[in-house]
């Protein structure tokens, strides 16, 4: 997400990546046959309510922004101070939630996540790749791992025989499936509950933040007043908002153009993230699984 005064769009572009590759994982290896589960969640719809919107309908709404030379009449130093402290204030807060919309390049399949971690390990994600299907991913403080699929995820994973489709559906829909935190493919899916350090691993160091108040504006952040940073190079571009009054966090950040243009809005600084081992009643057990698959 770099912001120097020659702009790039490369360490972003890196972390949408990551980001399209931990959804891959989470999303198209999720299911009975993987163990991968995924809950019936509000990733989509809380993504929507956010403002994590789908890349080709995230434009404002609003009057353009009022462009200023710095926050509040202030010098660009003051600028930058606030952005970096807004940065070092996500990167530091106990808990946040992340809800993230994507898309792959040329206009392919939308993807949405809505992603809760906190720094007690504690993380809950829910995804959801262009139909009504979801994948949750719950691990717990002591670092088990739950995984859930609704009806339709089931559905849409494409199992062609009916009696085996009704057999999932009837053992896993809305149920738990205990995870093993050691698998390559559960790991691979847990890249989601790390991806806040992951974007923060992006961002520019304090001597290439040079001319960032000249593309500054004043914006909101779902009511919030905010402080608008961009910039663009090669057809991608980056902007990023983050609180101009209060505690300095990061609100919300977007790409457009390039290969994987996204928007992330964070929220939920410092709230709890529900991840507490499931009831014993709503985890499918071993022997159900093998059962459902035939094993």
């Amino acid at each position: 997400m770099p912001l120097p005064s020659r702009p790039t769009g490369r360490p972003l572009a890196v972390a949408a990546v990551a980001l399209a590759t931990a959804l891959s994982a989470a999303g198209c290896g999720a299911g009975p046959a993987g163990t991968a589960g995924p809950a019936p969640g509000t990733g989509a719809k809380a993504a929507e309510k956010s403002g994590a919107r789908a890349p080709e309908t995230a434009e404002e709404k609003a009057p353009a922004a009022q462009r200023t030379p710095a926050p509040a009449g202030g010098t660009e130093a003051e600028w930058v101070d606030r952005f970096l402290a807004s940065v070092e204030g996500t990167r530091k807060a106990h808990s946040v939630t992340v809800d993230a919309a994507m898309r792959g390049g040329g206009g392919g399949r939308k993807a949405t996540v809505r992603m809760s971690s906190n720094r007690d390990k504690e993380c809950r994600t829910t995804s959801s790749f262009g139909g009504p299907g979801t994948v949750e991913v719950l691990r717990t403080r002591d670092g088990s791992v739950y995984l859930r699929l609704n009806e339709a995820r089931l559905r849409e994973l494409g199992e062609a025989d009916p009696e085996r489709l009704a057999s999932h559906i009837r053992t896993f829909a809305g149920r738990w499936m205990a995870g093993d935190p050691a698998s390559a493919e559960i790991q691979q899916g847990l890249r989601l509950c790390d991806f806040r350090e992951l974007v923060l691993a992006s961002v520019p160091t304090r001597d290439q933040t040079g001319g960032i108040a000249a593309k500054a504006a004043r914006t909101t952040v779902n009511g919030r007043a905010a402080l608008r940073i961009t910039t663009a190079k090669d057809g991608i571009g980056i902007s990023v908002d983050f609180a101009a009054e209060g505690r300095p966090v990061l609100l919300r950040m977007e790409q457009k153009g390039g290969d994987g243009p996204f928007v992330m809005v964070f929220s939920g600084y410092g709230e709890p993230v529900r991840a507490a081992k499931p009831p014993a009643e709503s985890i499918v057990t071993r022997e159900a699984a093998r059962r459902a698959l035939g094993r």
